[in-house]
Parts: structure tokens; sequence; C-alpha cells
């Protein structure tokens, strides 16, 4: 599985296409609206949840997330 964490337009919609072609289940989920706990808290309920071996994402949200 993989997190596809992209705000939507061609980055998702080639990400999603490139996880169909790889045979790797695509994970949608939208990027923290803000740093605030309860988004943040959102986005690692569903990172739990999936339990992905990846996470996928733009270089304009990668800052944010390390």
């Amino acid at each position: 599985r993989a997190i596809l964490l992209f705000h939507s337009g061609p980055d998702y919609v080639a990400a999603f296409f490139g996880c169909l072609y790889a045979g790797v289940i695509a994970v949608p989920a939208y990027p923290p609206e803000s740093n605030r706990r309860h988004h943040q808290e959102r986005l690692l309920s569903i990172i739990a949840d999936a339990e992905p071996r990846l996470l996928l994402t733009g270089s304009d949200l990668q800052p944010a997330l390390l």
C-alpha cells in the first residue's frame, strides 16, 4: 500500500495511475490543512489504518512532513 499525499491535480493522477501500473494499492489522503493537532492526527490515523509501505507526495509538501 502507498499513501498518496497530494493536492488535487495532475501529480495526484500520475501517482494514482503509477500505483495501478505497479500493482500497489493507492490510499488517497488529503494533506493537512494546517499544523493544528487534529489535522495531523487525522493523517496519522489514516497512515496507521492503512499500514503503508511507502508514502508518495510532492516536493511542495515534503518539508512539512520532515
